[in-house]
């Protein structure tokens, strides 16, 4: 039982039952007979200090006993018993006994024993009631059939009420025994074999005063929650629910935050295409000066016919032959446009009115920035920040297609004419036709 508290297998869930003959219940004779004391308790002396944890598993416990014995009736026949064996047949002296008279101590299986030696004079007796003391006493007495029918009946006897049936088997009837919950050892049950079958007797109106000191004095179950091996515990649906919702909320999280990132990227992304779309007029735009290029020892090659290298910067000039087109006019300028360490000639086109550009501004915007095709000039951005509003394009340095065709040195070619023809052509077809 101490070990049983050490593993703690006397929980809520454990029942034991102790089987036994001994019509003691839960109570044990001493080493001499002479006194009982609870089963749980150690009389050694010293004892060992853990009756507590004796009891914990005690109260745990029940035992099915044939029916108890009071210890001074016991005592009583024990005395007789002893008592009687100095005299006939036995003529046994205490010396055959030992030479301590203390250590005279009856067995407790002595109570069947003295029952077995009665019923087996109360069968001889219905013998020789039934046949008479004839010739054939003794043959009928060793027949075992005949005689198992003699013992039928009941007396009482040491170990209680006697009950013998059908074949000499006797009808036992045990007592449940436990704690109540003071501790106190209390018959339970009286289970009984009778001819019609079990019979139980419950000496209790309430069955929680049986399992009063469990948790609730509620009734063990048959199978324990969690099974006999412990790994059959059963998952509660709240359990289900919890994991569920903790899957769904990290899902759903993962998903908020996946699409709060994709979110603010796009949102960065147009930020970044506006900014594109917005040119400061004041950091990135300063007005072309071809006398100033000039002055600066370009008079020959000015500013953007060919591409230079300074150091990181990037400088494209032109020839002289193509100023006389950068000339400011009331509706265009040009500048140049210092971006990402480079500089570009570019076209700005004037407009005399200013607006504020709403979303759907700069969605077109940004579109029309992104466009990008051989045969389309480069929309580059918009300036608001200046006196006016400027739509700002990339300059074409080979000049117009007019400019093209009247510059022999394109045409000399016969391929290169006729692939300007042909061009010409398809343009005049694809907008409704040309007028000389």
């Amino acid at each position: 039982m101490i070990w049983v508290d050490d593993l703690k297998m006397n929980t809520d869930e454990y029942v034991y039952i102790y089987p036994d003959l001994r019509a003691q219940g839960m109570i044990t004779r001493s080493r001499n007979g002479s006194n009982g004391y609870n089963f749980w308790m150690d009389i050694n002396v010293p004892p060992d200090g853990k009756d507590d944890q004796a009891l914990r598993t005690a109260y745990k416990s029940f035992t099915l006993d044939i029916q108890n014995q009071d210890m001074a009736d016991f005592n009583a026949f024990k005395n007789l018993m002893t008592g009687g064996i100095g005299q006939a047949p036995f003529y046994c002296n205490g010396t055959c006994m030992g030479p301590d008279l203390n250590d005279y101590a009856a067995s407790i299986y002595a109570n069947y024993l003295h029952d077995a030696m009665y019923l087996y004079a109360l069968a001889v007796n219905r013998t020789m009631e039934q046949l008479g003391g004839g010739p054939d006493l003794r043959n009928y007495i060793r027949n075992g059939t005949f005689f198992a029918n003699m013992t039928r009946g009941q007396f009482e006897g040491r170990t209680g009420l006697v009950r013998i049936g059908a074949f000499g088997i006797r009808q036992p009837l045990f007592w449940v025994t436990g704690l109540n919950v003071q501790g106190v050892p209390t018959v339970w049950l009286n289970i009984s074999d009778e001819n019609s079958g079990i019979s139980v007797t419950r000496n209790y109106t309430d069955e929680a005063v049986v399992w009063a000191n469990r948790a609730k004095g509620l009734r063990p179950l048959d199978n324990p929650i969690c099974g006999y091996s412990g790994v059959d515990c059963p998952v509660s649906i709240a359990l289900y629910l919890i994991i569920g919702g903790g899957l769904v909320l990290m899902f759903t999280a993962i998903a908020l935050a996946g699409i709060s990132t994709a979110v603010r990227e796009k949102f960065r992304e147009q930020e970044r295409l506006e900014r594109e779309c917005l040119i400061s007029s004041m950091m990135e735009l300063s007005k072309f000066d071809l006398n100033g290029q000039a002055n600066e020892g370009r008079s020959q090659r000015s500013f953007y016919s060919t591409t230079a290298s300074s150091g990181e910067t990037s400088v494209t000039v032109i020839s002289s032959s193509d100023a006389a087109r950068l000339i400011e006019t009331e509706h265009h300028a040009f500048f140049k446009m210092a971006r990402d360490n480079n500089e570009e000639l570019v076209y700005a086109e004037k407009y005399p009115f200013r607006v504020k550009l709403n979303k759907e501004n700069m969605i077109r915007l940004r579109m029309l920035r992104q466009f990008d095709h051989d045969n389309v000039n480069r929309f580059l951005g918009i300036s608001v920040d200046g006196p006016g509003i400027m739509a700002l394009w990339k300059y074409c340095h080979r000049g117009s297609l007019q400019d093209v065709i009247t510059k022999e040195s394109y045409i000399s070619d016969a391929f290169v004419a006729f692939t300007l023809m042909r061009d010409i052509t398809n343009v005049c077809g694809y907008a409704g036709g040309c007028k000389p």
